[in-house]
């Protein structure tokens, strides 16, 4: 998973926030790449798409504040940022959830969903980076593609 230093967790106006990764900025068959949500518990939030090196498209926008709430409420009763060991296979289907200081998990998509508290902040979160995605354009051809 890359991290852009840009977009590493840490407090908003004095709340917390998080850093929400998925997709695979350099691997051909991800056609959206590596997407970033950052998102701060009042609701407020950056998803930024990055593709082959480039940032190819950034939206700032807002949910509601229960909405994002629950996200943080269903964090807190994982066991966050621990995940028991598991085989992560390469690509696409592993996310990252960052939280200020130092708080990093990584874990393949499917067993964080056979998780409690990990089930349903990556199911929301995954549906806000999907939203966000909606609102932009579709891919162009440099967006899915290196025309090396």
């Amino acid at each position: 998973m890359h991290t852009d230093q840009s977009i590493v967790a840490g407090p908003i106006d004095g709340g917390p926030r998080l850093t929400y990764e998925e997709g695979q900025e350099y691997a051909p068959d991800d056609p959206w790449g590596l997407e970033c949500l950052e998102l701060a518990e009042d609701g407020t939030f950056t998803y930024r798409r990055r593709r082959v090196g480039q940032l190819v498209y950034t939206r700032v926008g807002a949910i509601g504040m229960d909405r994002s709430q629950a996200i943080f409420a269903d964090l807190a009763r994982s066991s966050f940022p621990e995940v028991p060991a598991h085989l992560s296979p390469p690509g696409p289907s592993m996310v990252s959830i960052s939280m200020a200081p130092d708080r990093t998990v990584s874990l393949y998509r499917k067993f964080g969903m056979g998780l409690d508290g990990y089930r349903e902040a990556i199911t929301e979160l995954t549906a806000i980076v999907s939203e966000a995605r909606e609102a932009s354009d579709p891919p162009t051809r440099s967006d899915t593609a290196d025309e090396s």
